[in-house]
């Protein structure tokens, strides 16, 4: 195995095992998220949307998209979203997603991308709203997100942060 030895390198080779480690408990993802939560992960997901900006038509993207229950939430309590895009490096957590989208009927609304939060493949200044649950303790350089968030954000945009542990 060749040796790690600049910084980028480690960030990529951190980001990997993140995501790969994803993928592993993709299928317990969603029991875990109640269980270490108390069950209190739901309202928690619903209060989210009464924090979107003020607007009709909304474009939504949702980072570290996981199992797509931020943005089923959000998109079933908000009538003002227009469209939502959810991103993960998981692909079995998308995949897992996708079929929530499909039963649920939110398939055609709700569109998923495997992408890095660290470089959103969305254009610049079109996005009137960024959430990410449970998924900034997870990022490698909170920093180079933030920035592509806000790259990504119109000018009166909201990134909304749903998080277990204290900022």
């Amino acid at each position: 195995m060749q040796k790690i030895n600049n910084t980028a390198d480690k960030k990529l080779a951190s980001r990997i095992e993140v995501w790969h480690m994803f993928d592993r408990i993709a299928k317990r993802y969603d029991l875990l998220n109640r269980l270490l939560s108390f069950g209190l992960d739901v309202s928690w997901r619903k209060k989210v949307a009464s924090h979107l900006p003020a607007k009709e038509r909304q474009r939504v993207v949702d980072l570290a998209t996981g199992t797509c229950d931020l943005i089923l939430s959000i998109f079933k309590k908000s009538r003002s979203i227009n469209s939502a895009v959810g991103i993960d490096m998981a692909i079995k957590m998308l995949k897992i997603g996708k079929k929530k989208l499909m039963k649920k009927g939110f398939d055609g609304n709700i569109s998923l991308g495997l992408g890095d939060a660290a470089i959103i493949p969305v254009k610049s200044h079109i996005v009137d709203a960024v959430t990410i649950g449970f998924g900034i303790r997870n990022v490698v350089d909170v920093e180079a997100v933030l920035k592509e968030i806000h790259r990504i954000l119109t000018n009166n945009g909201r990134i909304i942060v749903l998080e277990f542990s204290l900022p």
